[in-house]
C-alpha cells in the first residue's frame, strides 16, 4: 500500500511538471534548487507592459579627464555632435619668459594641441578613425563660465554659451591615431591659430598680470570647439581626446623670437572649467516619431548614451498578482531589434531605476551575484532581474505603481556613445516580457 501511494504521487509530480509551460531552469537560469521544483509556477503573459521612448538629457559632463570631438549620424538616431567649451588657465610653470618684464612684441606661432586619449568609441580600435575627418572651428566665449566653487556651476549637455564672431580658427581635422598595427608616434591634433590670436591673448595675459593669473580668464573668457555635424554615414567620426596637460594638452603662445639659434619665450595654457556640448539633430529620423509617446504601443525602443535617449516602462497590473506568493525569480526581458549603426555598438551592460531628478535615482534590480543588465550578443537580448523590487512592491511598497527608467550604465551613459533599438510592446513575440517565476504562499 505504501508503495502504491508512492508510486501515485511520483505520478502526480511527473505530470505536474510536464503540464508547466516551460522548464522553470530554462527560463530564468540554472541555479535552481532541483528538489524545490515543486510548488514553482512559471508566467509571461501576465503583466501588461507599457513602454516609450524619452531624451536623455539630464546629464552634467563637467571637467572630466578626457572629452569627446565628433560627430555622428544615422537614420535612425539622427545626427549627434560633440562639442566643448572651456576656460583657459594661465600655466606660469610650464611658461618661459626670456628676459624678466618681457612682453609680446611680435608673434611667433601660436599652436593648440590636443591629443588622443586611447579610446575609439566607433570601433575596437583606432585603425577605423585612420584619414577620416572633421571640420572643426574655434571661437572665443563671450561670457564668464562658472568654476565649481561657484554655487551655480552646474552645465548640462545642451546648455549654450555665447560666443564672439567672427571665428578664430577653421580648420579640416584629419585623424591620425596610433595604429593597432603601429609603434609609431600618435600624431596628435595640432592647429596653428593667427598671430593676431596669439597677440590677443598674450595682451590679455599681460593686462592682468603673469601673478594674477586667476583674472585672466575674466579678460579671455575662453575657447568654443565647434563640430561641423555630419551629413550622412560616411562622415560619422568622434574620438576621445585628453583635458589634461600632463598629457600634452596646452594652448602656447611663441612670442619675440630672435632666430634660429635663439629659442622664444612663451606663454602656456591649459584647460580650465570645461564641459561637453551636445547638440541634437533628430529631424527626419526614426526616434523622432516616437519621443514621449506613450499613447499607443510601441514596435521598437531606442536607448542612445550621453545624452542620447532612456527608455520608460509601468507594469500597471503588477497588483493584479496576488500578494499570497513568493517570487522566486523575476526578469525583464527585452530583445535586441537592431545595432547596426556605423560602427556604434550597443551599450555592454543596461540599467534600471525609478527616476527621481536629474542627481538622484533609486536602483530597481536586484544587488545581488546576478542583477543582469549584460547584452547577451548570442541570444540577441538583455535580461535585467528585480526579484526582490517586485517582492518587496507586492508585499510594503506603494498603492502607485511607478514609472521605471532603463539606460546604459554610468560609465556608458556618460562617457561611451552607444546606441541600440529594442523590440517595444507590440513585437509580437518579441515584445518586451516579465518573465517571473513565483511559489504559492498558504
Amino acid at each position: 500500500m505504501i508503495r502504491l501511494h508512492s508510486l501515485l504521487y511520483v505520478l502526480l509530480v511527473f505530470s505536474f511538471l510536464s503540464s508547466c509551460k516551460k522548464d522553470v531552469n530554462s527560463i530564468l537560469g540554472d541555479d535552481f534548487n532541483k528538489d524545490r521544483n515543486i510548488g514553482e509556477y512559471y508566467t509571461d503573459t501576465t503583466f501588461h507592459i507599457t513602454a516609450f521612448t524619452v531624451p536623455d538629457d539630464s546629464l552634467y559632463i563637467e571637467n572630466y579627464t578626457t572629452f569627446m570631438l565628433g560627430t555622428i549620424y544615422n537614420e535612425t538616431f539622427g545626427t549627434t555632435t560633440y562639442n566643448l567649451i572651456s576656460r583657459l588657465l594661465y600655466n606660469s610653470t610650464n611658461s618661459y619668459i626670456r628676459t624678466e618684464g618681457e612682453k609680446a612684441e611680435y608673434i611667433d606661432s601660436t599652436i593648440l594641441l590636443i591629443p588622443f586619449s586611447g579610446t575609439y568609441p566607433l570601433a575596437e580600435n583606432s585603425d577605423f578613425l585612420q584619414g577620416r575627418s572633421f571640420t572643426l572651428t574655434v571661437y572665443e566665449i563671450d561670457e564668464d563660465i562658472r568654476t565649481s566653487t561657484e554655487l551655480d556651476s552646474a552645465y548640462n549637455i545642451h546648455s549654450e554659451v555665447a560666443y564672439k564672431e567672427p571665428l578664430l580658427h577653421s580648420e579640416n581635422v584629419t585623424l591620425h591615431p596610433p595604429l593597432s598595427t603601429d609603434t609609431t608616434e600618435t600624431e596628435n591634433i595640432r592647429l596653428r591659430l593667427s598671430s593676431s590670436v596669439g597677440m590677443q591673448i598674450a595682451r590679455m595675459l599681460e593686462e592682468t598680470g603673469l601673478d594674477s593669473s586667476a583674472e585672466f580668464p575674466t579678460k579671455f573668457k575662453g575657447l568654443y570647439f565647434k563640430i561641423t555635424p555630419a551629413e550622412n554615414e560616411n562622415q560619422s567620426i568622434i574620438a576621445s581626446f585628453s583635458a589634461e596637460a600632463s598629457y600634452g594638452t596646452q594652448l602656447t603662445v611663441y612670442f619675440n623670437g630672435k632666430g634660429a639659434d635663439s629659442a622664444s619665450s612663451y606663454y602656456n595654457f591649459a584647460l580650465g572649467t570645461h564641459f561637453t556640448q551636445i547638440k541634437k539633430d533628430r529631424s527626419g529620423s526614426k526616434i523622432e516619431s516616437v519621443l514621449w509617446d506613450s499613447t499607443k504601443e510601441q514596435e521598437h525602443l531606442y536607448l542612445e548614451s550621453i545624452g542620447g535617449s532612456r527608455i520608460r516602462l509601468k507594469i500597471p497590473n503588477l497588483r493584479a498578482f496576488t500578494d499570497t506568493v513568493a517570487i522566486n525569480r523575476a526578469a525583464l526581458v527585452f530583445k535586441v531589434a537592431d545595432i547596426s549603426f556605423g560602427g556604434i555598438k550597443p551599450p555592454a551592460n543596461i540599467y534600471l531605476y525609478k527616476y527621481i531628478n536629474s542627481t538622484s535615482l533609486e536602483s530597481i534590480i536586484d544587488n545581488s551575484f546576478n542583477s543582469g543588465g549584460v547584452y547577451n550578443a548570442s541570444k540577441g537580448e538583455y535580461r535585467i532581474y528585480i526579484t526582490r523590487w517586485m517582492q518587496d512592491l507586492l508585499l510594503h511598497g506603494e498603492k502607485e505603481i511607478p514609472y521605471l527608467d532603463l539606460s546604459p550604465i554610468t560609465d556608458i551613459r556618460y562617457f561611451t556613445p552607444s546606441q541600440v533599438a529594442l523590440y517595444g510592446t507590440a513585437a509580437g513575440e518579441n515584445s518586451v516580457r516579465l518573465e517571473v517565476i513565483y511559489s504559492k504562499v498558504e
